[in-house]
This record gives C-alpha cells, sequence and structure tokens, in this order.
C-alpha cells in the first residue's frame, strides 16, 4: 500500500504548491481593497506630509501623445486587451495586450499627480475601469499591424474584451508616490502596488470575482480530494493492514 500513501503525500504537496500563491495574492487583495476603503482621499499637494500608502482623488487627463483603441478612434489612457477565439475546432491561447500613455490626474485642488506609461503598464498595478466586449463586426476593423502576424487569422472568428481608462473620467487612486522633476508622479513596484478605480470604493471586491471563484473551485477541489483521500484510508488501506 505504499503508492497509495505515495499518492497521498503528492497530492497533498501539489495542493500546497497551488494554494500558497493564490493565498498570498487573495491577501494582499484584501488589504489593497481595506486600503481603498479606509484610507481618506488627501488633496495631492500635502502628499510630501504624509508617508506609505495614499489615497487622492481626481480627473484623469492625457499627457503625451494620444492613445487609441485597438479597435475603433476611442481616445484612451489605458487599455488592457485580450482577443481569443470563438471557434470551438481548435483550441487557440488568447493574445492579450496592454498600454497606456503618460498622462495626469487633476485633483479639485489643482494639485496634479503624473502617472507614467510604464508605471501603468506594470503587472503589479490594478485598473478597475470600463470594459466592453468586442464582438465580430468592430473586430474586423482592428488595427491588425498591431498584433502578431500568427494572430491575425484567428480575427474572422474571433472575439475580445478590452478594459481602458479614458479622458475625463474621475478616478480613486491608492498607491505610493515620489517626486520625479519636481513632480509628483505614482511609483510602482511588488512592495507597493496602486489600484487607480472609476468605480465606487465597495464594488473593489466585487471585480475580482474571477480570481476568488477560483479560490472556491481550488477549495472545494482540496475537500473532494481529502474525501477520497479518507476513503482509501479507512475503506482501502486499513481493512487491507487487518486481513494480514
Amino acid at each position: 500500500m505504499d503508492w497509495i500513501a505515495a499518492i497521498i503525500g503528492l497530492s497533498g504537496m501539489l495542493f500546497i504548491m497551488y494554494s500558497l500563491p493564490l493565498i498570498k495574492k487573495a491577501a494582499d487583495i484584501w488589504r489593497l481593497r481595506e486600503n481603498f476603503i479606509r484610507l481618506q482621499a488627501i488633496p495631492i499637494r500635502e502628499i510630501k506630509k504624509h508617508s506609505g500608502m495614499c489615497k487622492i482623488k481626481g480627473t484623469a487627463s492625457q499627457d503625451a501623445a494620444p492613445l487609441f483603441s485597438l479597435f475603433d478612434d476611442t481616445r484612451q489612457l489605458y487599455y488592457r486587451t485580450k482577443i481569443y477565439p470563438v471557434s470551438r475546432k481548435k483550441f487557440v491561447k488568447s493574445w492579450m495586450s496592454r498600454k497606456a500613455s503618460n498622462f495626469k490626474i487633476k485633483d479639485s485642488d489643482g494639485g496634479t499627480l503624473f502617472v507614467n506609461a510604464s508605471t501603468a503598464e506594470s503587472e503589479h498595478g490594478r485598473f478597475i475601469v470600463f470594459h466592453r466586449d468586442i464582438e465580430y463586426p468592430l473586430l474586423k476593423f482592428c488595427k491588425k499591424d498591431m498584433i502578431p502576424e500568427k494572430w491575425r487569422d484567428n480575427l474572422e472568428n474571433g472575439a475580445a474584451i478590452e478594459e481602458y481608462l479614458s479622458e475625463g473620467k474621475e478616478v480613486t487612486v491608492i498607491g505610493h508616490f515620489t517626486y520625479e522633476k519636481g513632480r509628483t508622479a505614482l511609483t510602482v513596484s511588488a512592495e507597493k502596488p496602486f489600484v487607480i478605480a472609476e468605480c465606487p470604493d465597495e464594488v473593489f471586491l466585487l471585480l475580482h470575482l474571477r480570481f476568488f471563484s477560483r479560490m472556491a473551485f481550488l477549495s472545494a477541489s482540496m475537500l473532494l480530494t481529502g474525501l477520497i483521500q479518507l476513503y482509501m484510508l479507512f475503506v482501502i488501506m486499513l481493512p487491507a493492514q487487518r486481513n494480514f
């Protein structure tokens, strides 16, 4: 019965390996949510008086050459686009693009926060912004020169999801801030993530439904595996040992 014990041990190790990163990510999201709701918004001009994570509210606007959607002439400050095939004849991995321009956020007191494109494109930042489903009628107008050649053939039977921040939108920002050339700017790193959101604070957690669904699926899988292991232990292994 050593092979049964080995299977049980291996499955336990695999679940630990998969669950720990998810638990850490859940904890990070929870902390961001708590800060997003708990922190009081301050004027941008007063950021220098505060240390650590701060919260500001303002209106986003362009600070560089305009950025346009992959599908039409919608002016955007940031977008994240996922194109995927809808044909079920064969599996094709989805293609994703994240782009941003340099933009700024100005509050009601006249303070200005600058967001560099490289900061906005970081994997450590979260945008909770407008998103839309792109169906084929609009997808056929996609700027094909901005998509890898091997993916262009998949557009005919494809669809896309685009989330973007457009000019003139009121946003709430939490994050860490620095000074670049005398200007207040948003900074980002693994230890200093940020959130830029258009929606009300209360919706923050709900917009991570996909992630928490994965957590629920993992928990259900762990429970099912645990029940199978208990069955193998009490119904197969222990009776077998008694027979010997």
